[in-house]
């Protein structure tokens, strides 16, 4: 274990020494480290022995003594180990499962996947012009044709002239269906007997 758990009620509101909460810190992060409960060799080796004398003797005093709380130590070390396995049983489980989602035949991705290819997507159609809702202004020609075909009472030339004249506008936005305009022509025409929308043969 590269960490251990300090319980507060070891060090607080205690009569211990510095030096016994030092010795107790040690002999804690050796048990952490080794995983097991420390010899006393070991427990000699890093604390004095007179350190470690004095630290029993305080621990006895409140009714404890180091093997127990070391053993504590262990059942924590445990626990985490236990849940770490249990995390990384799970993670395993997750990533088998994203792969089984691609099934033989089928180009579906697993949601992280397709998050990703939808944002990918989201970002080229931002880049590249939408051609779509874009206004074209149309040609001369193309107004004759579309108020002949349409039987449109308007005056083709009129039309394209006053509209090339404001930059495809209506009023201050930008145009975005020229034959509804011709459409609208047409019926202002109808409404208002004449005037500049009217068709001239």
């Amino acid at each position: 274990m590269e960490w251990t758990k300090i319980k507060p009620q070891h060090f607080l509101y205690t009569d211990y020494t510095l030096a016994n909460i030092g010795c107790l810190t040690v002999l804690i992060c050796l048990t952490a480290q080794l995983e097991r409960m420390p010899t006393e060799l070991e427990m000699v080796q890093h604390t004095h022995k007179k350190s470690l004398c004095s630290l029993n003797s305080a621990l006895k005093q409140r009714g404890y003594c180091i093997n127990n709380l070391l053993s504590k130590v262990l059942e924590d070390c445990d626990g985490v180990k236990h849940k770490r396995d249990l995390s990384c049983l799970s993670s395993d489980r997750y990533r088998k499962k994203q792969r089984e989602v691609k099934v033989v035949g089928d180009t579906s991705l697993s949601s992280p996947e397709k998050r990703r290819e939808e944002n990918t997507i989201c970002i080229v159609d931002k880049s590249t012009p939408n051609t779509r809702n874009k206004f074209i202004k149309p040609s001369l020609t193309d107004v004759k044709n579309y108020i002949e075909e349409g039987g449109y009472a308007v005056n083709y030339k009129a039309f394209h002239d006053w509209y090339e004249g404001n930059g495809w506008k209506v009023g201050k936005n930008q145009m975005k269906d020229w034959k509804a305009c011709v459409r609208t022509w047409h019926h202002k025409d109808n409404t208002k007997g004449g005037g500049k929308y009217a068709q001239i043969g």
